[in-house]
């Protein structure tokens, strides 16, 4: 939720059907400093660096070397607070709190925090206290029997790291439902009516040519294998904006620090700004010394990662995965039945299921390196990992500089993967009522 950057350098990721990058087939190295700090490099070439407190405090920071010169893509502090909650802060200006109570809080950069309590309701409000949104529960009675479902009264959407209120607060229901033994909440989709499906189902009239001009195309975030000239079918439009959208959402956090405004009247910020500063120099202070991080810096310097700066890239098959998934969904509206990961993996489709990133993760790959998912990069099952488990191994298909690596595995929780597929079904409401008039008013009366 961090504000749009002026400037976007997003680290191109080979997104194939879900295999690692061919950088990423480098072992990952360690090096230690000292007795408290070492230095990571990564099977995608990016160096970790980590300084380890005695009361358990830690600075991180995640970099690479571009030109021959380092530069720092993220860095955190990890800290203990006196009243027993922990916490992070982050150098682009968000922070995290792991409150002792269970409850988990994250807050932007621009001020907006969203709380996550420990019984799996969430609400988010302004600086000010404005609600953004809030969660209750409520019982639903049909007949004689009746179930508990979520109701989330949305009085705000959040675009480009801010608020835009809605003349009127809008409902979602979740309904309430154990998968695994673990609670979950699965998202109602919206009842279109026929007459609102119908022009998605019949096409364009005629097809819509990608240009600058443009006013419903998808943003051009995004590298594609194989580029689309026109848009004859509007589903596959819709499928493009679900990944384009998301990944618009996930820039500001992908962002390099650089390009970032940090907030130097934050005096925690201010505080890990001049700690990560001190951190680089004692890494280059020491690659001058430790003969075995200086071979590896040469290295890194030699391949320069400023060749992996490119746009987010989205393979021709992952695009048609995602597609084929929007069309699903477009059965499971005409059926209103729920998108839900049990019946993905009792379908035999949670192999080949992507999952969209929709919100900030904390995450650990293989390696033990900590990193983070974003809004819009992709995950899919790993080879060979079970699908009807409490948590999911998922491999990194496609991500952003700062996120973790496209190859990587991370562990992610069924909580976590349905709500993937929740804001997935929304995200794709929300494209189409964008385009929904558009489509219509192209058919001849």
């Amino acid at each position: 939720m961090a504000a749009a950057p002026k400037a976007l350098t997003p680290r191109a990721q080979a997104a194939g059907a879900g295999g690692t990058q061919g950088s990423a087939a480098a072992a990952t190295r360690t090096v230690k400093l000292d007795a408290s700090t070492k230095v990571t490099v990564r099977r995608d070439h990016s160096l970790v660096t980590t300084a380890r407190a005695t009361d358990g405090s830690q600075i991180v920071t995640t970099g690479r070397y571009s030109h021959g010169k380092p530069v720092i893509d993220k860095a955190y502090a990890y800290k203990h607070e006196a009243n027993g909650d922990r916490s992070k802060v982050f150098l682009d200006g968000h922070k995290i709190i792991y409150s002792k109570n269970g409850d988990l809080s994250r807050i932007s950069p621009t001020g907006i925090t969203v709380t996550t309590q420990r019984g799996g309701l969430r609400q988010a409000s302004l600086v000010n206290g404005r609600p953004i949104f809030q969660e209750h529960r409520e019982r639903v009675t049909q007949g004689s029997s009746s179930h508990e479902v979520i109701v989330r009264t949305e009085y705000a959407s959040i675009v480009g790291g801010y608020p835009e209120f809605h003349p009127l607060p809008v409902l979602f229901r979740y309904d309430v439902a154990t998968f695994y033994g673990v609670p979950v909440l699965t998202y109602e989709p919206a009842v279109f009516a026929p007459l609102f499906l119908g022009p998605f189902l019949v096409g364009f009239a005629q097809p819509v040519v990608v240009t600058s001009a443009c006013l419903i195309c998808p943003a051009p975030v995004v590298a594609w294998e194989q580029p689309v000239q026109a848009y004859a079918d509007p589903v596959d439009l819709v499928a493009d904006l679900q990944i384009t959208s998301a990944v618009q959402d996930g820039m500001a956090d992908a962002a390099s620090v650089d390009a970032l405004p940090i907030a130097v009247s934050d005096p925690e910020i201010a505080d890990l700004k001049t700690q990560v500063a001190a951190l680089q120099d004692q890494v280059d202070a020491a690659a001058r010394d430790n003969a075995e991080l200086r071979d590896t810096v040469a290295s890194l310097k030699s391949e320069d990662s400023a060749g992996n700066q490119a746009a987010f890239t989205v393979s021709d098959d992952v695009r048609q995965q995602i597609r084929s998934q929007v069309r699903e969904n477009f059965k499971l509206h005409q059926e209103r039945r729920e998108l839900n990961w049990p019946e993905l993996v009792s379908s035999g489709a949670a192999r080949r299921y992507i999952l969209q990133v929709s919100d900030t993760l904390d995450a650990t790959d293989a390696d033990g390196t900590e990193c983070a998912l974003t809004a819009g990069d992709l995950l899919r099952l790993a080879e060979g990992a079970p699908a009807g488990q409490e948590v999911l191994r998922m491999r990194v298909v496609t991500s952003k500089g700062g996120s973790c690596a496209a190859g990587s595995v991370v562990a992610v929780s069924i909580h976590d993967a349905q709500a993937m597929l929740n804001d997935f079904t929304k995200r794709q409401e929300a494209n189409m009522k964008k385009l929904q008039p558009a489509i219509a008013s192209s058919r001849p009366a």
